[in-house]
């Protein structure tokens, strides 16, 4: 089991990288620039802010980096044996089309699930204004993990506000 779950996180990690420099994640040429446009330019000899008439914008524009179409890996896979929807009225994979995902699969008793949250969380945030969902697949490990009620509870402390797809326990 604990190999199952150590597998579904190097996923995860893999797929979130994958959106995060899809949907233009920092690097060090954006950084560059991001420093660039927030800071007027500063006198050699001092920390202090140069005075507002000496403030120049001679440095070079930064061109931003060409990114790679994904490769089309053909259609997606779909779903299978899920129990329901929770935080969401969504009817099944298909009322996503067109958004990047981000499928996380995860179960409340997991430390490794709880703690990889915040991150997850900072990933909603970011881009969810921009095209993006999550879909949280709660996959239960043991038969208190597949209580709706306790998905539900445990959802609510964590601050999981994203959708959640519930699987049944085998």
């Amino acid at each position: 089991m604990g190999s199952r779950i150590a597998a579904t996180m190097v996923l995860v990690a893999a797929v979130a990288v994958l959106v995060w420099v899809t949907l233009g994640g920092n690097d060090a040429e954006s950084a560059t620039e991001q420093r660039s446009t927030a800071e007027p330019t500063r006198t050699a000899t001092t920390d202090t802010p140069a005075p507002l008439d000496e403030i120049t914008d001679d440095e070079p524009e930064i061109e931003a980096p060409e990114i790679e179409t994904p490769e089309n890996f053909g259609p997606r896979m779909d779903l299978v044996d899920i129990d329901g929807w929770l935080n969401i009225d969504a009817v099944s994979i298909d009322d996503f089309t067109g958004q990047v995902l981000l499928v996380e699969m995860w179960t409340f008793g997991c430390s490794n699930c709880k703690a990889r949250i915040p991150f997850t969380q900072s990933y909603y945030e970011e881009f969810g204004d921009r095209n993006f969902e999550i879909l949280g697949v709660h996959a239960p490990e043991f038969n208190f993990e597949a209580d709706v009620n306790n998905i539900i509870k445990a959802a609510d402390q964590l601050g999981v506000n994203w959708p959640i797809r519930s699987t049944p326990t085998s």
